[in-house]
């Protein structure tokens, strides 16, 4: 608990700074507080513990994924200051909602109790409903917020009737106990515990941005300000598939059977309308939107799965993912920043002859994305579909891979565009704390590309 104490403590502390109209001191203050809360939570590796009455729990795949979350969030911190240069107003509130909203994405990593992940789901969310607006004079920002509201607002309510039918059969919001009603009724389970099966589903189909629910993820990537699509195209894609994972391979494990299907269905389309979606899109944001639904069709072959590497998995491809994907946003910004363009890819047309460095920061990017060696992306989508072969389920391998042959397209394009065509961006200058956060997302790529074991080794 002393992670979210700390990081509650920094959320408060950093409204309280945008008091002294400092907006320098905001961003070191919120990374002061989140390296604090990152050694904290490190601390309690090997040291499994619960709280509250077991509503909540820390086991190893929670504070590992708490820890990438932590640190993703770091790393796009480092890209505010020079991202904020020209905004002087609400810059603290907007800090401190990117804090609250990763204290929701924590609980729902280690909830034990189904009423725990709702306040995890509900205080990730609301920031994020305010952040996809901040740009309060943009259409597309305001129109971002509102499509953002509603549809979250009913996933919200879907998720709740589901969790009541839950309860109403089983009479617990507790998972182990949900497990141990369906393992002692397994053949005699009524129809409503199904019927509030079904409806989770739906609710953490939306919250991962798969299909057929995925409608409003390019429309909110491509209005939200850039930080924020980074921060939701990460750590809350993350955050949605961790508790997914844990929820249904503690509770629902023994109904595989049953919702396997609906999964493989998901899976199947979410890898359809990503790929193809992504191949004709003329907007960054919109492509990394559409390519974003593709892997999140890869997130959910471990869950589909449910075997000894699954754990692992999913932390390796969320690693490899946020790592590339921060990057690609970064190199992004600065180029948008610097054309003061629309966000198009052939913004970065020619980005390597002016800037070389940044070209090989987002080609090596783009090479993870697509899952080329010897990037991390390229092991990351190994694994998980080395889960699912390994559980039988070889079509859906097939049409994953045939999803990646489509995806290296797309993400080709982007290569093309910075070192095969001319364009008429000039040197784009940027501080040292985004330089840092650049390397180090360059690092992870290639060191978990070269020795995969350091995440897949792991005991989860």
């Amino acid at each position: 608990m002393k992670p979210l104490i700390i990081l509650t403590i920094t959320g408060i502390l950093t409204l309280y700074a945008g008091f002294f109209k400092n907006k320098k001191l905001l961003a070191p203050l919120a990374i002061i507080g989140l390296l604090v809360a990152l050694v904290f939570t490190l601390l309690l590796w090997n040291h499994p513990a619960s709280y509250y009455h077991d509503m909540m729990h820390n086991d190893n795949f929670s504070i590992a994924i708490s820890v990438s979350l932590i640190c993703t969030t770091i790393l796009i911190f480092l890209f505010s200051n020079h991202y904020f240069a020209g905004v002087e107003k609400n810059l603290a509130e907007i800090y401190a909602l990117m804090i609250f909203s990763l204290i929701g994405a924590i609980v729902m990593v280690g909830f034990s109790n189904v009423a725990v992940l709702f306040i995890g789901i509900e205080t990730m969310s609301i920031p994020l409903y305010i952040l996809a607006g901040s740009k309060r004079f943009s259409v597309r920002a305001n129109e971002a917020s509102f499509k953002y509201f509603i549809l979250g607002s009913f996933s919200t309510a879907i998720f709740l009737l589901g969790i009541a039918f839950v309860y109403g059969a089983s009479g617990t919001f507790n998972i182990h106990e949900i497990a141990e009603y369906i393992k002692t009724h397994n053949g005699t389970i009524p129809t409503m515990f199904y019927i509030g099966l079904l409806f989770i589903i739906v609710s953490f189909v939306f919250k991962v941005g798969a299909a057929p629910f995925h409608f409003w993820v390019p429309d909110v990537y491509e209005g939200s300000p850039t930080l924020t699509t980074a921060f939701m195209s990460t750590v809350v894609k993350i955050a949605s598939i961790a508790a997914f994972y844990r929820f249904f391979s503690i509770s629902f494990i023994e109904l595989i059977p049953f919702w396997q299907h609906t999964i493989w269905i998901v899976i199947v389309c979410t890898l359809i309308i990503g790929n193809l979606g992504a191949i004709n899109q003329q907007g960054f944001k919109r492509m990394m939107a559409y390519s974003g639904i593709a892997h999140t069709a890869f997130l959910l072959l471990p869950i589909i799965t449910l075997n000894s590497l699954s754990a692992p998995s999913i932390l390796y491809y969320s690693i490899a993912y946020s790592a590339a994907t921060i990057a690609a946003f970064g190199v992004f910004m600065l180029v948008k920043n610097t054309v003061h363009g629309a966000g198009n890819i052939d913004e970065l047309n020619g980005l390597s002859s002016s800037n070389p460095w940044l070209a090989f920061f987002m080609a090596v990017s783009m090479f993870s994305l697509a899952g080329i060696p010897i990037a991390a992306g390229f092991f990351a989508k190994l694994y998980v579909l080395s889960t699912a072969i390994q559980s039988g389920y070889l079509w859906l391998s097939i049409i994953a891979i045939i999803g990646a042959i489509i995806a290296v397209y797309y993400y080709l394009q982007i290569i093309i565009a910075m070192y095969f065509k001319k364009g008429i961006i000039q040197k784009v200058s940027f501080d040292l704390f985004y330089k840092t956060s650049l390397i180090i997302s360059l690092i992870i790529t290639i060191i978990l590309g070269v020795f995969p074991a350091l995440i897949m080794s792991l005991s989860l």
